[in-house]
C-alpha cells in the first residue's frame, strides 16, 4: 500500500517510491488526463518537441543524417512512461526500446507504439542484450534512491560515441512558480553542479547541464511553435553525456 485513501504517500513509502501505478497518475501526475494511449502519445510528443528539436539539431546533428543510416541505431527510453521520445526517434528511423517501473503506464501505451516494452528498475541494470547509440531518460531521475546507479547502468549500455541525454528539475531554480519539490515522488533534486559530479564520477568523457525552461506557446495546434529557452537558473536542466 503505497497511498493512502487521501491519495497521500504513506510514510513507508517516501524512501524509496517504486511503484508508479494508476494511483500516482491519478492522483500526481498531469498524464491523468489522457483519454487514450494514442492521444497519450500525440500530445505529450508535441509537449517535447521543443526539447527534442533541441537535441536533434545541437547535439546529434540529425538534419544531416540519412534517415537509412539511422535503422541501423538503437534508441533506449529509459523511464518511458507513454513513450513520447519512442515516438519521436521511430520516426528518425532508430530502433527503439523502452524501460518503466511502472506497468499501469505500459500497459495503457503498448497499443500505441511497436517498440519492445519492459517493465523493470533502470537502478537494478538495463534487460536489454543490446548496446545503444541514443538514451533518453526524461523527468525520472529525480524520482530514484539512487540515479547514480542509474547512470552507470546507462553508460555502460552506450556504445562507443554513444550519446545520454536527460531532463530533471533545477534545484537552484530561480523560477518560484515552478517548485522542484511539488511532486512529493521528487527525492533526488539536485543542482547544476551535482549532476555534473556524477556524470563524471560514471566515466562519461564529456558531458554539459544547462538550464532551461519550456516555452511551449501554441504547441497544442503547431508543435514547431514549441521551443525551449535556455536561461541561467531555469527550472529544468538538461544532462548530456558523451561516451
Amino acid at each position: 500500500m503505497f497511498f493512502s485513501k487521501e491519495g497521500k504517500l504513506t510514510k513507508s513509502s517516501r524512501l524509496p517510491l517504486l511503484f508508479f501505478e494508476q494511483n500516482y497518475f491519478r492522483i500526481f501526475s498531469t498524464y491523468r488526463k489522457f483519454k487514450s494511449p494514442f492521444d497519450a502519445v500525440r500530445r505529450l510528443e508535441r509537449w517535447y518537441a521543443g526539447l527534442f528539436r533541441y537535441v536533434d539539431y545541437k547535439y546529434l546533428n540529425l538534419s544531416k543524417q540519412s534517415k537509412y543510416l539511422l535503422r541501423n541505431r538503437n534508441f533506449l527510453d529509459v523511464g518511458c512512461g507513454f513513450c513520447p521520445a519512442i515516438k519521436h526517434y521511430e520516426r528518425w528511423g532508430f530502433a527503439c526500446y523502452g524501460i518503466d517501473i511502472s506497468r499501469y503506464a505500459l500497459s495503457f501505451v503498448k497499443r500505441a507504439v511497436k517498440a519492445p516494452l519492459i517493465c523493470g528498475d533502470i537502478q537494478s541494470g538495463i534487460p536489454f542484450r543490446v548496446s545503444f547509440d541514443l538514451i533518453a531518460c526524461l523527468e525520472v531521475l529525480e524520482h530514484l534512491e539512487n540515479p547514480d546507479a542509474a547512470l552507470q547502468h546507462i553508460y555502460d549500455a552506450l556504445r562507443p560515441s554513444g550519446l545520454f541525454f536527460a531532463t530533471t528539475p533545477n534545484l537552484n531554480s530561480k523560477l518560484p512558480w515552478f517548485p522542484p519539490f511539488k511532486d512529493p515522488t521528487h527525492i533526488n533534486v539536485r543542482s547544476p553542479k551535482q549532476w555534473e559530479a556524477s556524470l563524471k564520477s560514471v566515466g562519461f568523457s564529456a558531458y554539459k547541464v544547462e538550464a532551461f525552461v519550456f516555452v511551449p506557446l501554441l504547441w497544442r495546434i503547431v508543435p514547431r511553435l514549441c521551443f525551449i529557452a535556455t536561461v541561467p537558473g531555469g527550472p529544468s536542466l538538461l544532462l548530456v553525456g558523451w561516451k
